[in-house]
Formats: C-alpha cells, sequence, structure tokens
C-alpha cells in the first residue's frame, strides 16, 4: 500500500510539474498578447487621428474650392457683361477699343487664368487626401 501511495504520489508531482510548466508558458502568452493588443490600440489611435486630419483638410479644401468655383462663375459673367457692353460701345463708336479696355480684359484674362489654375491645383489636392483617406481607412479595417 504504500508503494501504491508513492506511486499516486509520483504521479501526482509529474502532473503538477506539468501543469506549473503549461502555467508560465500560458502566462507568457496572456502578457504577450495584452501588450500587442495594447499596441494595436495604440496604432489604431494615430491612425484614428490622422484620418480626422486629413478629412478636416478634405473638408477646408472642398470648401476652399467651392469658394473659387463661385468666384470663377463671377468673373466669366463679369467678362461676358463686359464683353456685351464693349459689342454695345462698339456699334456706337466705329473706333478700335480704347487701351484702358484692353488693360481690364487683360487684367480680368489674368486673374481668370490663375483662378483656374488654383482651382485645378485644390482639385489634385483633394483627390491626394481623399485616396490618403481611403488607403488609411483600409488598412484600419485590414
Amino acid at each position: 500500500m504504500a508503494a501504491d501511495l508513492q506511486s499516486k504520489y509520483q504521479k501526482l508531482a509529474q502532473e503538477y510539474s506539468k501543469l506549473r510548466a503549461q502555467n508560465q508558458v500560458l502566462k507568457k502568452a496572456v502578457v504577450d498578447e495584452q501588450g500587442q493588443g495594447t499596441s494595436l490600440k495604440e496604432e489604431l489611435k494615430m491612425k484614428d487621428q490622422s484620418v480626422r486630419k486629413l478629412q478636416q483638410e478634405m473638408d477646408s479644401l472642398t470648401f476652399r474650392n467651392q469658394q473659387l468655383a463661385k468666384r470663377v462663375e463671377l468673373l466669366q459673367e463679369e467678362l461676358v457683361t463686359t464683353e456685351a457692353k464693349g459689342k454695345k460701345n462698339k456699334q456706337k463708336n466705329t473706333d478700335p477699343p480704347s487701351q484702358m479696355n484692353q488693360q481690364r480684359q487683360s487684367v480680368f484674362d489674368e486673374d481668370l487664368q490663375n483662378k483656374i489654375e488654383e482651382n485645378e491645383r485644390l482639385h489634385k489636392q483633394l483627390r491626394h487626401v481623399s485616396t490618403c483617406a481611403g488607403h488609411q481607412l483600409s488598412q484600419i479595417d485590414s
């Protein structure tokens, strides 16, 4: 009977040491997973901030683009009005257009061209920001 107890004790001791070893491995795995979870949360937070920043920039660019589009539209309307007045004046006067009208027209044309170029540049920035935001969102979703 003592031999039987001794063999049971040995089995329990072996099982206990096996479980302790497993326990240490599992504790280390839990700590590693917690660390990884924390780093992923931090990365998500940073990407979230980046997406918000890009969204604000995109909103700002969209607003500026709308302002410029309205300005271009007004300049085009002003150009049409000026041309219509110029035609009426030409019908009244057969003299060649004055130097002053040519200068004004030149200024309007230059301003319009500058606004069109700025509008194109802002469209490119908007597409770039939108693309970057889309990529970051897809990375976050992954």
